[in-house]
Order: C-alpha cells, then structure tokens, then sequence
C-alpha cells in the first residue's frame, strides 16, 4: 500500500490538525516507526495551512502489525 512520509516535525504540525471541516489529520507509524498519511487525507484536504502535503512523496507503507519481533 502507497501512503505519504513525513518527517518527525511534520508529523508534529500535523497531528490534531483539521484537513478538512470535521476532519482530522491522523499520522500512523509503520513498520519502522516512520509516519505516513493516507491518500484520503492528501486528495481532500483544503485547509490552506497544510497544502503542502499535497507535494509529500508517495512510498510504500507496511503496517506496524505487520512486524515480527
């Protein structure tokens, strides 16, 4: 699955954050403890503040519950 990196200070402006009205920015961890958000989160936020995320680089994302210990 493709999700959108984000650095830790990015992850930071983000959380809490509305990207659209009654919705919130939620960064996940993966597998290596990266955060990403998702598709749905980019395509329609419209919150002038974050339009950046739109320029954020697509990579693959293997979910933290994925990992073997």
């Amino acid at each position: 699955m493709l999700a959108y990196k984000l650095t830790n200070t990015q992850r930071g402006e983000l959380v809490g954050q509305l990207f659209a009205p009654n919705q919130f920015f939620n960064p996940v961890s993966n597998i290596d403890e990266v955060y990403f958000i998702f598709e749905g989160e980019v395509e329609n936020c419209v919150n002038e503040e974050f339009m950046w995320v739109k320029q954020l680089a697509k990579q693959e994302f293997i979910p933290l519950k994925n990992k073997i210990y």
